[in-house]
């Protein structure tokens, strides 16, 4: 990873990176070499660390304040966010950003800061995947129905890097990794599944997603330009409806269903 500290007070340390590094590495499992690999694109966008003030500058939303609660977590693009808007440089060119105050501000101590700081990552280089070939100006408007589709589907993919990631560490070849420790190896993927289904509604569906196994997110890759602005609203509406009443407990054939009408 190319992490380029703007202005944090926190920096990321060697091992830290070294960590997510090799869960971006595990991500794609037999795909490590496509070009819109995990870790392939980590190696191509930069990843710019930011203080609590930037963020704020950046965030196109009306101003957050995360409250520790045990009940619910903060969305992840309140912690960092994937993007190409340049504003004049580096025109058009993807980019990631993250705050790590903000992660901070979300764990108890150092192990849960890493756990979080993989999972916020490896979220923002979901929506990279998924924006692989400047398929989100296809869109165009980023409107609600988008805003459920790309926050649910990268989850789903941040979960699959993760559970992959927790399977191979106990496998043979992340036996001699120096990251090995009794104290957390079983619990890393726990704790990324928890934040997940604690997250804002859009952002828990993609628990369901993955829990459902309903695996479309080269689907919408491909068919964003199919349904941005009022193209297909009624099956975007009727997808809409069912996942905002269902987003804890989908039923796999309906849902199915849906993303058939919406993908046809």
């Amino acid at each position: 990873m190319n992490i380029i500290n703007i202005n944090s007070d926190i920096t990321i340390t060697p091992s830290q990176k070294s960590f997510i590094e090799e869960v971006l590495f595990c991500g794609d499992d037999h795909h490590r070499i496509d070009e819109d690999s995990f870790y392939c694109l980590s190696k191509r966008i930069p990843l710019f660390l930011l203080n609590e003030e930037s963020m704020r500058k950046n965030e196109r939303k009306k101003e957050y304040r995360y409250e520790p609660n045990d009940e619910r977590r903060p969305s992840t693009e309140w912690l960092g966010f994937y993007g190409r808007d340049s504003y004049g440089l580096f025109e058009h060119t993807p980019r990631i950003a993250i705050c790590p105050e903000r992660i901070a501000s979300c764990v108890k101590n150092d192990e849960e800061f890493m756990f979080l700081l993989a999972k916020v990552i490896v979220h923002e280089f979901a929506h990279a995947k998924l924006d692989y070939r400047d398929d989100n100006v296809k869109y165009r408007k980023k409107d609600e129905f988008w805003h459920w589709m790309e926050e649910s589907m990268a989850n789903q993919l941040t979960l699959e890097v993760f559970r992959d990631f927790s399977r191979g560490y106990r496998h043979y070849k992340y036996q001699k990794s120096s990251f090995r420790s009794k104290s957390w190896e079983d619990t890393l993927f726990d704790f990324v599944v928890d934040f997940v289904k604690k997250q804002p509604p859009a952002y828990a569906l993609g628990y369901e997603l993955f829990d459902k196994r309903i695996w479309r997110w080269w689907t919408w890759r491909m068919h964003k330009d199919d349904l941005g602005g009022q193209k297909r609203i009624q099956q975007k509406n009727s997808w809409l409806q069912y996942v905002q009443s269902n987003y804890r407990n989908i039923d796999e054939e309906q849902a199915e269903k849906l993303y058939d009408e919406l993908f046809k």
